[in-house]
């Protein structure tokens, strides 16, 4: 007679492999760039991570910042280092978990100046004030590239007193966040007042003088009696 006879196998299961989860920055697995103060949005590819776990990310290098929720953004903070981001798929009971990177090249930010047009003026004006902005927030310098008729003072331009066409430049040189603003130009006339005419008599003679600030011009116009 025999006994029966048992024996027993041990074994471990493990979980199971995603499909490899592929991150997504404004849709391109790599090439992504942004510049400062822009926002990037962060995907997942289609088809990839298939483990039934929530998605998580986490910023590896460079200033930015994540913004997770129904759609999921990268803000950039600063310039000087390329964002990189790690985003990792919870595999759930039956999958290990799945990640990936994605680095965004990240540059500066372009500005552009607002400076209205400015009106023709008279040399004898009284000096004035201009008004130019930067969309950075950064201070625009206004210089003026006609000295000989109109010099500039912070943003107060004072006219010499002579005829000619003033123009005003508006620059911002940009910092570690914005790249130069493109300049603009202002130009304007200045031309001489009208001066009042005075008319003196004289008898038969009659003389017109033509005064000015800038000094006068004169004539006379003679009247012959007929015989």
């Amino acid at each position: 007679d025999y006994f029966r006879a048992l024996d027993s196998i041990t074994f471990a299961v493990g979980k199971g492999d995603q499909v490899q989860l592929v991150l997504l920055a404004n849709g391109l697995e790599s090439g992504a760039s942004a510049k400062y103060g822009q926002s990037v949005t962060l995907s997942i590819k289609p088809g990839t991570g298939s483990g039934t776990g929530a998605v998580s990310y986490v910023v590896l290098s460079g200033s930015c910042t994540v913004n997770e929720g129904p759609t999921t953004t990268l803000t950039i903070d600063a310039v000087g280092s390329n964002c990189i981001i790690k985003a990792t798929k919870a595999g759930g009971d039956a999958y290990a978990d799945s990640s990936d990177t994605v680095v965004i090249a990240v540059s500066k930010a372009d500005q552009v100046i607002t400076f209205a047009p400015i009106s023709d003026k008279l040399s004898d004006n009284a000096p004035f004030n201009l008004t130019a902005s930067a969309d950075s927030g950064l201070t625009v310098t206004l210089t003026s590239t006609t000295p000989s008729i109109c010099v500039v003072s912070g943003i107060t331009v004072t006219l010499t007193r002579q005829p000619g066409l003033c123009s005003i430049e508006a620059t911002q040189l940009g910092n570690a966040l914005f790249n130069a603003a493109p300049k603009v130009v202002r130009s304007f006339s200045v031309k001489l007042p009208q001066a009042p005419l005075t008319a003196l008599a004289n008898g038969d003679r009659k003389s017109t003088r033509l005064n000015s600030s800038h000094g006068y011009i004169s004539y006379a116009v003679f009247c012959l009696k007929k015989k």
